[in-house]
């Protein structure tokens, strides 16, 4: 009686469906020649490139990302202080005024920046 229960339980999980991975198929692997590519993990690897920064990046995306890093200064800035008005015993003051000066300070320099770019272009423009 042993053998006949033991034979319908590896019969049963001999029969049944099995399902494979796409990777395991040899049709989908398609090496270039001789040289399959390879993922660097570390920066100590060969031809590593860290994906936090495009190797690309030119200044217009710089100035654009500035611009958006000055806006959320402001914006949490406000923030914490519409946050002072509703509940002044739950905000600390001292936050509040360190993240106004942040925000006036980058909003300062962000106009700066942007009228000095408007000199150059405008000297530019009168050099033709």
């Amino acid at each position: 009686m042993q053998n006949i229960g033991q034979t319908s339980s590896l019969s049963s999980i001999f029969n049944s469906s099995v399902q494979t991975s796409n990777v395991s198929k040899l049709s989908n692997i398609s090496p270039d020649g001789h040289i399959v590519k390879m993922k660097a993990l570390y920066n100590n690897h060969f031809n590593y490139i860290d994906k936090a920064e495009p190797a690309s990046a030119n200044f217009l995306d710089y100035l654009k990302g500035s611009v958006l890093d000055t806006n959320d200064s402001i914006v949490s800035a406000e923030l914490l202080q519409q946050q002072l008005i509703v509940d002044p015993d739950n905000t600390n003051i001292d936050e509040v005024t360190i993240a106004a000066k942040e925000a006036e300070v980058a909003l300062n320099l962000t106009k700066s920046i942007i009228n000095k770019l408007i000199t150059g272009y405008k000297e530019l423009i009168n050099i033709r």
